[in-house]
């Protein structure tokens, strides 16, 4: 990417930071018991979904200013790469999970949706008021996709499950890349105005640390909060 759009670093920033508050309160109540925070009480569960949605929106946006920044031959190999990097990230947690959680295996989770909608939407980034449109319609596919009952899970990427499906982590393409590609929408209409912005302040500058290193904290935030939690409270 030609210029790095500080702001962006900063709303992935405060995304992880959403994420990792999440997850100590999903860890104390799946592996200690603990009955209150509950992770899926209202606030808790949409402070996960706030943070989620903040990540999907900022791979859109990203994905729609490397077509702004790059010929469309440069665009096409870097969201190539995006992709194939984050569905063999994703895979590696799949196979993590099958071997240490085989009943909660993560066989479609962000990190997958993430990979699979950045290749899928390539034919989309340089779009605008269209992607709004379709990704709204993908979001409102989603009930549909939920209420329908597979055999297999065959079509789990795309939001069908069968009715014993459980998993850490799931996020189907129904409804969610449609939260991707409005951001490609966004990322397009608003590019002039995400350039040319005042320099951040100190605190900025400490979010953006995070952001610019989300991928990995992302990765690497559940061992470190278990092993904490383990020390306090084992």
């Amino acid at each position: 990417m030609k210029e790095r759009i500080w702001l962006l670093d900063w709303l992935r920033g405060l995304a992880i930071l959403l994420v990792v508050a999440f997850h100590v309160v999903f860890d104390l109540n799946h592996f200690y018991g603990w009955q209150y925070p509950r992770y899926d009480g209202l606030f808790w569960y949409l402070e996960g979904r706030i943070a989620a949605i903040l990540f999907m929106g900022m791979v859109g946006v990203v994905s729609a200013i490397i077509a702004r920044q790059q010929t469309a031959e440069k665009t096409l190999k870097v969201n190539i790469r995006r992709g194939i990097r984050l569905i063999g990230i994703a895979l590696i947690i799949t196979a993590f999970t099958w071997i240490s959680f085989p009943e909660s295996t993560i066989w479609f989770g962000i990190l997958h949706l993430m990979g699979v909608s950045i290749l899928l939407s390539i034919p989309l980034v340089r779009l605008k008021w269209i992607n709004i449109a379709l990704g709204i319609l993908v979001i409102s596919l989603g009930g549909t996709m939920e209420a329908i009952t597979g055999t297999n899970l065959a079509l789990l990427p795309l939001g069908i499950t069968t009715s014993s499906f459980s998993s850490f982590d799931y996020y189907p393409l129904i409804p969610w890349m449609g939260v991707i590609i409005i951001g490609i929408g966004l990322g397009n209409i608003f590019y002039p105005k995400l350039l040319g912005r005042r320099a951040p302040n100190k605190m900025d500058r400490k979010m953006i640390i995070l952001g610019k290193n989300s991928l990995w904290i992302y990765l690497l935030h559940q061992p470190v909060i278990l092993l904490i939690l383990w020390l306090i409270l084992a």
